[in-house]
């Protein structure tokens, strides 16, 4: 499939986009209704975030990314000459509330092509016996390996998994930082188990030691146990999988407060908007794996620069994840919508098809192209940062494709 002008432009630099608001209506009906694929209907997306609760910052963050993207696509035309449309239900921040959010977006909206599901595995792993149930392309942002190794065909994610950000994080730190003795502190959830599990299986290939394995459980407020058990066990570096932002800048400050310093890599949390906005400049010297900093590519940049221009916020890889998906999907659905009428779940069957032929496709996401494999994961690779004078430098990138 030939990438449509939209995605090339997106390539070159940023758009001017109008910001166009998102929200969520009542209504009932069911998945296997007709939808008239030829007609100019608006082409329906679904999407399931926190707009209320303790990660309410980051949800609209994601709500922001991908309607960047749909007002993009939109002002060149739409697909097809079809226009899109986002339709947000809220997940309140927990685990039911995402179930009971996904359940309403598939019921009360029997046309939706896809949905942009949660970015937190334990939030993905709670709707996925209802994707496989309904049968509709759910593009998460969910990290935990198991995700996408589960057997369930309906899943596509758009970040790399945990078993290359632990393979990156055990690298990194044998390999060019030269650091041998490792303390690892992790979410008990999904997320950081995955984690957890990978980092400490490269660590052992790279020739790593782990001193001390510190599980917490989410939205912990006093980590004096664990800072102790550290400082106790004289890492040469610590290495974090920590789900929630907050969370992570409370262990950090104290670290700081108990006196313990030493080489910190975060994943992909410890870049995260809201942790940049608790911490700033004391973040200074700590290192991290990410899916997305600005710059790391040309979409990457054009992706920074547009939403900087349209929100006045700071990218992350909670908006660059569902940007992209957006853009994956409408190329997607261009040559589908072609052919003529077909039911939401012929479409459905016709997306799954199409993301799993994607090659090559740009990404805004490290490693900088989408190329789905049969599990429904579509890249491989993260970037190493470091901050430096309140802002991240790009260190090196690692792409594992194919590898």
């Amino acid at each position: 499939m030939a990438i449509p002008r939209w995605a090339a432009l997106a390539m070159a630099g940023s758009m001017a986009a109008v910001l166009a608001g998102c929200g969520s209506s009542s209504g009932s009906g069911n998945n296997t209704t007709t939808t008239t694929a030829s007609s100019k209907a608006p082409i329906e997306i679904g999407m399931v975030s926190a707009l209320t609760g303790e990660n309410a910052l980051s949800g609209h963050l994601k709500v922001d990314g991908a309607q960047l993207a749909i007002n993009q696509i939109n002002a060149q035309g739409g697909v097809d000459g079809r226009k899109l449309k986002l339709i947000v239900e809220d997940d309140q921040s927990t685990n039911p509330g995402t179930v009971a959010a996904f359940e309403k977006l598939v019921n009360s909206y029997p046309d939706l092509v896809a949905v942009i599901g949660p970015i937190r595995s334990t939030e993905m792993q709670a709707i996925t016996p209802l994707v496989e149930q309904y049968k509709i392309p759910v593009l998460e942002g969910g990290t935990d390996p198991t995700i996408t190794h589960e057997g369930d065909p309906w899943v596509f994610r758009f970040r790399p998994n945990d078993n290359y950000s632990g393979r990156t994080m055990a690298y990194y730190l044998t390999q060019v930082l030269h650091k041998k003795n490792i303390a690892i502190v992790h979410s008990t959830d999904a997320f950081g188990e995955g984690g957890d599990k990978a980092l400490t299986q490269w660590l052992k290939t790279y020739g790593g030691n782990v001193v001390t394995d510190q599980g917490y459980t989410n939205g912990a407020t006093d980590y004096t146990a664990i800072v102790e058990a550290i400082k106790k066990a004289n890492p040469d570096a610590v290495a974090t999988y920590f789900t929630f932002g907050p969370d992570l800048a409370i262990f950090l400050r104290q670290m700081n407060q108990l006196g313990v310093h030493t080489t910190i890599l975060g994943s992909p949390s410890i870049t995260a908007t809201d942790v940049v906005n608790l911490l700033h400049s004391s973040l200074d010297g700590d290192y991290g794996v990410t899916d997305y900093v600005m710059g790391q590519n040309p979409t990457a940049e054009a992706f920074g620069k547009a939403f900087q221009a349209t929100y006045n916020e700071r990218p992350d890889n909670y908006s660059s994840y569902t940007w992209d998906a957006v853009r994956v999907l409408a190329h997607v659905l261009q040559p589908i919508l072609k052919k003529g009428n077909l039911t939401a779940t012929q479409i459905h069957q016709e997306v799954r098809q199409g993301m799993l032929s994607v090659r090559n496709f740009p990404a805004a996401e490290a490693p900088g192209q989408y190329n789905f494999d049969q599990n429904g994961d579509g890249l491989q690779g993260y970037t190493v940062v470091q901050y430096q004078n309140g802002t991240l430098k790009i260190l090196g990138a690692y792409d594992f494709y194919n590898k």
